[in-house]
């Protein structure tokens, strides 16, 4: 949290400066590194220990799965692509946590509110210095703020956001899931530069009218780090499947007039509340144990 609430205050993303690629052959990468073994994360570990900015991306299911669950992982840095299963790799992502919370390295994302939470409640991953550039967008008034439009406005590349809607737990992954799911990040390194520049440029038109310490970078920059500071909280209830139970046996009770006399009674609530309870309970093992 102390290196995060100084992030807000003074932003460390020299590596965007540094950054420079050409787009022709960004968009000639076509390969990626699929990444499904303890072996492979740990190497990737080693790699990504040494880059100063990569990008990231979660593919996440929440209408399938009961509790909601990460999929994938996509991270690219400015040689490669890697996809990592991060269902197979669950019990073992943990690997990546230092990188994450390295200070020194800047991880790209877009709209990265929901991804910094779903990789705390699965991973217990907690990212240190964000830059998210749905957030540049924010501060920049652009028109659109979504990757689709970024993708199109800056690279000239047209995605299929209707993917993001399909079943990412299945295994193995369709060749146009897995090219999408590598398209999102792989240009976000390059978006971000862009966006970047235009926001010191802006602090250079803009500085005889501003204070010294509010510039676009340092607003854009603390949007981004204060998503970080967001925590996962699971909700605490008296038993397991008791806000289910309680939501059922209210509505029974508005219903009343429509069922027998006898039927809403203390044997009633009691067999709500033990099936609710053995639902939270068995089916996130179930589940989860299918997709592994």
């Amino acid at each position: 949290m102390t290196e995060i609430s100084a992030l807000l205050k003074e932003s460390n993303v020299k590596a965007l400066e540094k950054y420079n690629e050409n787009l022709d052959e960004l968009k000639s990468r076509g390969s990626y590194v699929w990444v499904e073994t303890g072996s492979q994360l740990q190497e990737l570990a080693e790699v990504l220990s040494g880059e100063r900015i990569f990008g990231v991306d979660v593919e996440h299911d929440s209408v399938r799965s009961f509790l909601g669950l990460t999929c994938l992982v996509q991270i690219s840095t400015k040689r490669e692509d890697y996809l990592v299963d991060a269902i197979a790799l669950h019990d073992l992502m943990g690997i990546l946590r230092p990188i994450f919370a390295d200070p020194g390295i800047c991880k790209v994302f877009h709209g990265a509110d929901n991804d910094v939470l779903w990789l705390q409640r699965d991973f217990h991953i907690y990212v240190v210095n964000l830059f998210d550039t749905a957030k540049a967008c924010h501060v920049l008034s652009k028109p659109q703020n979504s990757l689709a439009y970024l993708l199109k406005t800056y690279c000239g590349v047209i995605t299929n956001k209707q993917l993001r809607r399909e079943d990412w737990r299945q295994r193995p992954l369709p060749e146009e899931m897995l090219h999408y799911a590598k398209k999102d990040s792989h240009y976000l390194m390059y978006i971000a530069c862009c966006v970047y520049k235009e926001l010191k440029i802006q602090d250079l038109e803009s500085s005889p009218c501003l204070n010294n310490k509010l510039t676009f970078v340092l607003e854009a920059t603390s949007r981004s780090n204060a998503t970080c500071l967001q925590l996962f909280s699971k909700v605490i209830e008296a038993y397991p499947g008791y806000s289910a139970a309680s939501s059922i046996i209210s509505r029974c009770h508005r219903d009343q007039g429509n069922l027998p006399s006898n039927f809403v009674n203390a044997k009633f609530h009691d067999l709500v509340s033990r099936l609710c309870a053995w639902r939270d309970i068995m089916v996130p093992k179930e589940e989860f144990g299918k997709t592994c």
